[in-house]
């Protein structure tokens, strides 16, 4: 719980060094773009992650990534704080609530919806429009086929769950019915 806390302060730090600098789009890009060089340079992210490598061993690798000028000022500082607070580690959690918060300040939502059948185009659009009415904001939607519900649907929109499958349904009916007393 604690390093959610810390990653939220560091996000939301960033967010707003990145509106002040006018920088929010460019710094959401070279984010995604920093993810994917750890995802793949697997060595490297072990090195930033690890507590026995000093920080100036890992502050000269990072120098090194960014010698082409391919990121702002702003993320490097950024990344060199982290390393120097002993706060890689956060590095992942803090870009999601960083696209989090933009998302927010767009005024957008994620949304994903898990659905035991396929839906087809026009069931997309009117959940997509219905989903905007709701909420009064722009909708990003992902929809993905998941069997196992065997009927209904799961909704995640940001960070709720609504839980509309026959599964949490049953669960639902098994509950109320423990709290009746049968009779003869």
């Amino acid at each position: 719980m604690k390093e959610v806390v810390l990653a939220d302060k560091y996000a939301k730090a960033l967010v707003a060094c990145a509106r002040e600098a006018d920088l929010i789009d460019q710094l959401d890009i070279e984010l995604t773009m920093f993810e994917g060089i750890l995802a793949k340079q697997v060595k490297l992210r072990e090195i930033l992650l690890s507590p026995v490598i000093p920080v100036k061993e890992k502050s000269a690798l990072l120098e090194l990534v960014f010698k082409k000028g391919w990121a702002s000022q702003e993320l490097v500082s950024f990344l060199f704080l982290l390393l120097e607070k002993r706060r890689f580690n956060l590095f992942r959690q803090i870009c999601q609530i960083y696209k989090d918060l933009i998302y927010s300040l767009r005024r957008k939502l994620k949304v994903l919806v898990e659905s035991a059948f396929t839906l087809g185009a026009s069931e997309k659009t009117a959940l997509k429009e219905r989903l905007a009415r709701a909420y009064r904001r722009d909708i990003d939607l992902s929809v993905r086929t998941n069997p196992e519900l065997i009927g209904g649907a799961r909704v995640y929109a940001g960070h709720r769950l609504y839980d509309g499958t026959v599964q949490a349904r049953l669960v639902l009916l098994r509950n109320q019915m423990k709290g009746l007393e049968w009779r003869e």
